[in-house]
Order: structure tokens, then C-alpha cells, then sequence
């Protein structure tokens, strides 16, 4: 019986670690922006990430055009990116340390996109 409760404990945890949303990442908490990216442009964001936790990206656009992302460190070394072929970007990072990031988001497409962009 012990083992049995021992067991349902830890898929409990296990699947409430899972479905919680992650408030870590960004430095001054979640945020929620939405944004017009013209055709052709690249659109700058500065960011603070905290060290040690995930840090979560998603942008999703209004399917018009393709929106591809990229991350950069402060060294404007790149970290990560999405490029596939729609206006979803989703980017995951775990810095080593608190800093300074640079998000660029690409418009390739010839009309304007809307987008929403979440930072955890």
C-alpha cells in the first residue's frame, strides 16, 4: 500500500509539473505583447533573461506571412531560432547566467503580419 501511494504521489508531481506554466525567464515577470510587423522588416527586442531558468519565446502570428525568430546573446552570438516556414515561433533557452538578449523577428512575407509574443 505504501508503494502504491508512494507511486500516486509522484505522478501527481510529475503531471503538475507539467501542466503548471513556467514564470521564470524573463527578468520583471511574463509578459504579453502583440505587435504589426511590416512586410520585408526586421523588428528588434531587447530582453533580460535570468540565469539558470527557462526561458520560454513564442510568437504566433495571424498566419499571413512567415515570421521567423532569432536570439542573440549579448555578444550577438546566436543562440537559437526558429525558421520553418509559418508565423509560429517557439525558442526555449536555459542561460548560465542572468543578461542581456537580442529577439529579431523577420517578416519574409509581403504583407503585414499581427502577432502575439509571450515571455515567461
Amino acid at each position: 500500500m505504501k508503494n502504491f501511494i508512494v507511486a500516486t504521489i509522484a505522478i501527481f508531481l510529475a503531471i503538475l509539473c507539467v501542466t503548471l506554466p513556467a514564470y521564470a525567464g524573463l527578468v520583471g515577470g511574463p509578459q504579453t505583447k502583440i505587435d504589426v510587423f511590416s512586410p520585408m522588416t526586421k523588428t528588434n527586442y531587447n530582453l533580460v533573461l535570468k540565469g539558470e531558468e527557462v526561458a520560454s519565446i513564442i510568437v504566433r502570428g495571424n498566419q499571413s506571412s512567415d515570421l521567423d525568430c532569432f536570439l542573440y546573446d549579448k555578444n550577438n552570438e546566436l543562440i537559437t531560432k526558429d525558421t520553418d516556414r509559418t508565423d509560429v515561433c517557439v525558442m526555449r533557452i536555459l542561460p548560465g547566467v542572468t543578461g542581456d538578449f537580442k529577439l529579431v523577428i523577420v517578416n519574409l512575407g509581403d504583407v503585414a503580419n499581427t502577432a502575439t509574443l509571450d515571455f515567461n
